[in-house]
């Protein structure tokens, strides 16, 4: 009898084996599903993935099932780029001067994956330097001796600046003091003479508006004599390597996202109010329009407007060469079809 029972414990384990890892080595069996990867993402304010992947993960396909996302904060695409280059972050947003830096100074394996803001293309909003009705300043110029504020030194709004004063004749940081100040609140240093020039995002750029007392200096646009591609999303190359059908889903989630804003306005203003504790009623007067900045649905990168940039930099001295950004950046994880 115990041999019998033996005998049948035997052929249990061996059942369970085959059923096991040997049902995955053979291709018969169910395999276990694999865990979701996490990605660490960089973000900063006023990123529309982050509004939309936290508010309303019910519009995403993928989201929990092939990867998740861990969210990183920061200040501006300057702070990202450090921690992305520590590998802090596995995915992050960037902009022109990060992408230079990044392959030229840090030499970083990366790729641009996909696009999230554009400035001035096609009509659509660009981030605006403004100062005081009654401050006397109403071209670059006028910035020698005074104060400006960007949201982070280093970053593409500091380099925008940097451009315009070079361009007039200033020189930056001696004829003129940059200083930082957050997004929500340059607004309200430039009132209360803290700077005399700030540069102004959506959605403050709405509000400051509907207060009056301030004026449009210059944009970003005269800046970089180009519309340009503002903000986009950046991997490292070990990443798009191991987990490229993740990404890929990723990327189809993220424009769901573009694409079901869009279609669905007042539902996006009441997602992207509770993300960013915007009142609704001042994004119903831009977002999504021609007075933000442009979301695509296609998630393209404009490799030609960003080459612009590149060779207004050289122009401006800014480069001593010209950087090639279309090697570091890759559609291939964009859908073909939406």
């Amino acid at each position: 009898m115990k041999r019998v029972v033996r005998g049948v414990s035997v052929l249990l384990a061996l059942v369970a084996l085959l059923a096991g890892g040997a049902a995955g080595h053979w291709g018969f069996g169910v395999a276990q599903a694999a865990e979701p990867v996490t990605f660490r993402i960089g973000t900063a304010i006023p990123d529309y993935a982050y509004a939309f992947f936290t508010e309303r993960p019910d519009i995403l396909k993928h989201y929990g099932k092939s990867y998740k996302i861990e969210w990183v904060k920061f200040t501006g695409s300057g702070g990202a780029l450090s921690a992305f280059a520590a590998k802090k972050v596995d995915l992050s947003i960037m902009t022109i001067l990060p992408l230079i830096n990044a392959a030229t100074k840090y030499r970083l394996d990366f790729k641009v994956i996909h696009s999230q803001q554009d400035h001035g293309v096609d009509g659509h909003f660009a981030t605006t330097f403004m100062a005081r009705a009654d401050s006397g300043v109403r071209r670059a110029e006028d910035l020698k001796g005074k104060i400006a504020g960007v949201n982070v030194r280093g970053g593409v709004l500091d380099l925008a600046l940097r451009i315009m004063l070079m361009k007039h004749g200033l020189k930056p940081d001696s004829d003129v003091t940059i200083v930082e100040g957050q997004f929500p609140h340059l607004g309200a240093m430039i009132r209360d003479k803290k700077i005399d020039l700030g540069s102004i995002i959506q959605p403050f750029y709405s509000r400051e508006q509907k207060k009056g007392g301030l004026i449009d200096v210059f944009t970003t646009v005269d800046a970089f004599e180009t519309a340009q591609p503002l903000s986009f999303r950046a991997a490292h190359g070990s990443v798009l390597k191991e987990h490229a059908a993740a990404v890929r889903d990723y990327v189809d989630d993220y424009l769901r996202t573009i694409a079901w804003g869009h279609d669905h306005r007042e539902e996006a203003v009441r997602a992207y109010s509770k993300t960013w504790k915007i009142p609704e009623e001042t994004l119903m007067d831009y977002f999504l329009t021609k007075k933000d900045t442009l979301y695509r649905r296609d998630g393209v990168v404009d490799v030609t407007l960003l080459q612009k940039v590149v060779e207004t930099l050289v122009r401006t001295g800014f480069l001593k060469e010209s950087v090639d950004v279309s090697k570091y950046v890759d559609l291939s994880f964009l859908p073909a079809k939406r």
